[in-house]
């Protein structure tokens, strides 16, 4: 941890800028400086009562402060070294609240960027913002620090995050033209997004700098499948999944094109590779469990569906695929309430996802159908052609 926190146990915060010039180690901070640190300070490096200590003492360091001018020893970690040193204090003066914020201001950005980095893992994304604003406000230049933004961003999942990401993306493609995975994530947003051609340019690029690059390799097999391609998309993710243990999330995306190619046996047999692995992903639940409903094996597509759930409770995709199954198996209660959670997931403008309403809808009609209420589910077949008029099965059913 590289962080202090400032203890008031009698007087609270009493000032709002710095007054004097004030020393610190031997070095003389002005007021200038002293007032440019103040602007950056973060919220929990500021504790006001003595209900704060196991705060303070969670985030690694302790520095307390009397309200009158008493001489105190303060242990302070300085960059990984224990400091003591003895500080005459007056509420009057700003020096410690200073001190704090500039050993926030020099903290090492690789202690903030492994936080983050497991911040993103287990999903404490706004935690990961954070930490990494406070490491690009340290290190502006650093790729690295973009890159985990747009990863953190793009997990959050609503329009206006994937937007961010992709601007983070770039940022540190810029900054870095080596940067591959940067490309990886802008291509893989442009083909989410349905702009193929652009997908397809920006891996060409990525695969000029590093060529060989297995996910590079297996985005772009992904970009021929949804061209049509399904062979080279094949021979494409077969090369890159030679590159080694590495490669193993490339199984998910040779699965799609055995499953294009309507081979749901080898489609299963690369998930299978997958899943149960830690490279295992709710895109791969959801590929294995409409493989198993496409053959009629609602219990194990119900499983992998709940799986990609707890992975993803926000994304829509899941709950939509999960009715699909309940309806199936004429739990019509409990399809309606996935269903529900489909509108209430964070609202993206992309094609996939204007289809994935529309589909929903059409499942709500069709559960009105089940239960016999013609006219409900004519009110969900217009509202799914509404999302989607190409929606060739609502049409269908409202013809006369």
């Amino acid at each position: 941890m590289r962080f202090l926190a400032v203890e008031f146990p009698t007087t609270g915060i009493a000032f709002a800028e710095p007054r004097q010039p004030f020393e610190f180690l031997g070095v003389q901070f002005g007021i200038a400086l002293a007032r440019q640190l103040l602007q950056i300070i973060p919220n929990e490096l500021i504790h006001t009562g003595s209900e704060d200590l196991g705060t303070a003492a969670r985030l690694g360091y302790h520095f307390i402060v009397d309200g009158e001018c008493h001489v105190h020893t303060h242990i302070i970690r300085a960059r990984g070294k224990i400091v003591n040193h003895s500080w005459c204090y007056n509420h009057t003066q700003m020096g410690p609240l200073a001190i704090a914020v500039l050993l926030w201001f020099q903290a090492s950005t690789a202690d903030l960027i492994q936080r983050a980095a497991a911040h993103i893992q287990h999903q404490r994304l706004d935690a990961a913002i954070a930490d990494l604003t406070r490491a690009a406000a340290l290190d502006p230049r650093s790729s690295m620090i973009h890159l985990l933004l747009g990863q953190a961003y793009l997990a959050k999942g609503a329009a206006e995050f994937v937007a961010q990401a992709k601007a983070e993306f770039q940022q540190a493609r810029g900054l870095d033209e080596s940067a591959v995975l940067a490309s990886f994530y802008i291509a893989k947003i442009d083909l989410d997004l349905g702009r193929i051609r652009q997908a397809e340019q920006e891996l060409h690029g990525a695969l000029e700098k590093k060529p060989g690059e297995h996910y590079l390799m297996a985005l772009l097999g992904e970009v021929r499948r949804q061209q049509g391609d399904t062979g080279a998309a094949i021979e494409l993710t077969t090369k890159a999944l030679a590159a080694g243990p590495e490669a193993q999330p490339v199984y998910y995306y040779r699965a799609l094109a055995w499953r294009d190619r309507k081979d749901g046996k080898r489609a299963l047999e690369d998930l299978d590779r997958l899943l149960g692995t830690p490279f295992a992903t709710a895109d791969a639940l959801l590929l294995a469990g409409a493989i198993r409903f496409d053959q009629h094996q609602y219990n194990e597509a119900e499983a992998h569906f709940r799986q990609a759930i707890q992975l993803q409770p926000d994304r829509a995709e899941p709950h939509l695929r999960l009715a699909q199954v309940l309806r199936r198996q004429k739990r019509f209660e409990m399809a309606v309430k996935e269903l529900e959670r489909v509108d209430a997931a964070p609202q993206l403008s992309s094609p996939y996802f204007q289809k994935l309403l529309a589909d929903a809808a059409w499942e709500q009609g069709l559960i009105r159908a089940d239960q016999g209420d013609a006219a409900g589910a004519k009110v969900w077949f217009r509202r799914a052609l509404e999302i989607d008029p190409s929606h060739q099965e609502a049409a269908n059913r409202l013809k006369p």
